[in-house]
């Protein structure tokens, strides 16, 4: 007696319960929940990278604190003002002022100002006896004054500068503050005084301190500043 197999045929597939479909549906979803939340685990961990060294270079281009690995790339060496010249021998600010001679109609007078005598005013110790900018030097130009010199830093291995550049003001200013910038960090504008404030304990170009010495205006050109002296000094 011979047996044969008998040929089973696969019934077909019915219908996918409603148990079925939502659990796939809810696998599937949590697949992708998995993979959103990994991506804007890296994302985040990515954007407080970038911050981090960003917040770290624009320390380190200051030059006031080193960064290891960031300050060899971002502060190299110590930035140069636009000339260097050899300061006036002496000068007296006040004996300058007092000698020039007011015209005969009660104009201002003036009175012009070189690089080197410049130059001299601003390594003067000020009233207290400190001298805000070592090294300091003056650059005139066409259209602007710059401002350079070393400051104080906790790092004695290392000089911070500061460059300020002035430019002729309007209406009652004499100068205004066109930019700042310590060390390669420019400083945003709003924020310049402050900047000067903090790190040389005042602000010795201000309206207020030309004022006192009864200048009312400066005009920059190529090497000197041409400065209106008024025949009133406010004691």
């Amino acid at each position: 007696m011979v047996l044969r197999k008998k040929a089973v045929t696969d019934a077909p597939a019915g219908p996918q319960s409603d148990h079925g479909f939502y659990h796939e549906l809810d696998r599937v979803r949590k697949h992708r929940a998995c993979l959103t939340f990994g991506n804007c685990g890296c994302l985040l961990f990515l954007v407080i990278v970038v911050a981090t060294v960003a917040v770290l270079g624009a320390i380190a281009a200051t030059g006031i604190i080193r960064v290891a690995g960031l300050s060899d790339l971002v502060y190299p060496e110590p930035p140069e003002p636009a000339r260097i010249v050899e300061p006036e021998s002496s000068l007296s600010l006040a004996t300058l002022l007092a000698e020039v001679a007011p015209p005969a109609d009660g104009q201002p007078a003036s009175l012009v100002l070189t690089e080197r005598q410049l130059t001299y005013l601003l390594r003067q110790p000020t009233a207290d006896g400190r001298v805000p900018l070592k090294q300091g030097q003056v650059a005139v130009g066409n259209d602007e004054i710059e401002i350079f010199g070393q400051v104080a830093t906790p790092s004695d291995d290392q000089a911070t500068v500061l460059r300020v550049i002035l430019v002729p003001g309007s209406g009652s200013e004499v100068l205004q503050l066109a930019s700042v910038q310590v060390g390669y960090l420019p400083v945003p504008a709003r924020f310049a005084h402050q900047v000067l404030r903090l790190l040389i304990g005042g602000d010795p170009l201000s309206n207020d301190t030309l004022a006192q010495v009864g200048i009312v205006d400066v005009s920059p050109s190529s090497g000197s500043v041409t400065v209106l002296v008024s025949p009133t000094v406010p004691d």
